[in-house]
């Protein structure tokens, strides 16, 4: 479906995120699960493919030439028919937010409408057309959702704070300052709906601070696209990279609007335009606006941000002597039960 290249987590690198299709409740996820033949999946595991789940992943920079997926931990990885995900920061607390598109009109996927068509062409014996197979199919609604940034690797879904209540499937989505209040509004475009405009109220509630970045590129690139802008604070650096087309098949407004939290001044602003001269800009008050133009450039050296932070360390067990070895039995419960929420017989530790 969507996906999105930003800085998650505020260390200065991109992550990458990208939406599949699996609910996250137990119930729908089986019901709407893609293959029920156990012998296939672990016949394709054998053959050299990964295991095939159905989850968005969040790869997390490593800042070592390797990204870690944390979609899981992150709390993100099940948000039904999804398409555009985009991350910006909503509240203004200085963390990027994920904001998600879904649904799809017909439950075509629906393995248990499936088995009721097959049902029906077997008593009429023949196969139904499109239009009595729509008859048949089930049309929903599936919320658009909204998910909090904690700013410790994982998100907390806020939709039913966050945003009214839809009875539309969305697809395409974009971000803008659309009332110039210094927070990003939504535009949503919508199936069988009008489009949608959803005004974001975190400045006037005055939930955070907020810097507002209009750029002026060269003659061949009067919006600066490709530039970056760096944010560096004590213990972290707000990074932005200027590429409008972002989420599925949209375009974000031109303006820039980044998040401070709490923060009362900008130590420092660095603005790397796509040829790599520098602009610098130091002591900068928030809740402003600042137009930063590319022909008034004076530097062209880049300053070192703050090392990244892997997230985790691998040690040998040997470390710590542990000899041990666990062997797990090789049982396939879902050969019986395809429906089981996951292997009651291998309950031992990951063993790779």
């Amino acid at each position: 479906m969507g996906n999105e290249v930003t800085d998650v987590n505020n260390d200065g690198k991109l992550d990458i995120y990208v939406t599949d299709m699996t609910p996250s409740d137990h119930i729908k996820s089986k019901v709407f699960m893609a293959s029920m033949d156990s012998e296939k999946f672990n016949a394709l595991v054998k053959v050299g493919f990964h295991h095939q789940y159905m989850l968005n992943t969040l790869q997390m920079n490593n800042g070592d030439a390797t990204f870690s997926d944390i979609g899981q931990f992150a709390g993100i990885d099940k948000t039904d028919w999804s398409w555009a995900p985009l991350f910006f920061d909503i509240d203004l607390d200085g963390n990027k937010d994920l904001f998600i598109t879904n649904g799809i009109k017909e439950n075509l996927n629906d393995n248990d409408i499936k088995e009721k068509v097959y049902a029906i062409e077997k008593k009429i014996n023949r196969q139904l057309s499109l239009d009595e197979y729509l008859e048949v199919v089930t049309s929903v609604i599936t919320p658009n959702q909204i998910f909090k940034n904690e700013g410790t690797e994982h998100f907390k879904n806020v939709s039913e704070n966050w945003i009214d209540n839809t009875d539309f499937n969305s697809n395409g989505a974009a971000y803008a300052d659309l009332d110039g209040d210094g927070d990003l509004d939504l535009v949503l475009n919508n199936m069988d709906a009008p489009a949608a405009i959803f005004e974001n109220k975190s400045e006037e509630k005055s939930i955070g601070n907020s810097i507002v970045i209009n750029l002026q590129g060269p003659d061949n690139n009067p919006f600066g696209i490709g530039t970056k802008i760096s944010l560096p604070f004590k213990d972290k650096t707000i990074y932005h990279e200027h590429y409008p087309a972002r989420g599925y098949l949209s375009s974000m407004g031109y303006k820039i609007v980044l998040g401070l939290g709490a923060a009362q001044k900008i130590p420092k602003m660095i603005v790397e335009w796509p040829d790599g001269k520098v602009s610098i800009l130091k002591n900068l008050e928030v809740n402003k606006q600042y137009g930063i133009s590319y022909n008034k450039t004076q530097k062209s050296i880049i300053e070192p941000l703050i090392a990244s932070k892997i997230l985790t360390e691998k040690k040998s067990p040997n470390e710590f002597g542990i000899s041990f070895i666990h062997k797990e039995d090789k049982i396939n419960d879902f050969k019986k039960q395809v429906l089981l929420p996951y292997s009651q017989s291998q309950n031992g530790p990951f063993n790779s």
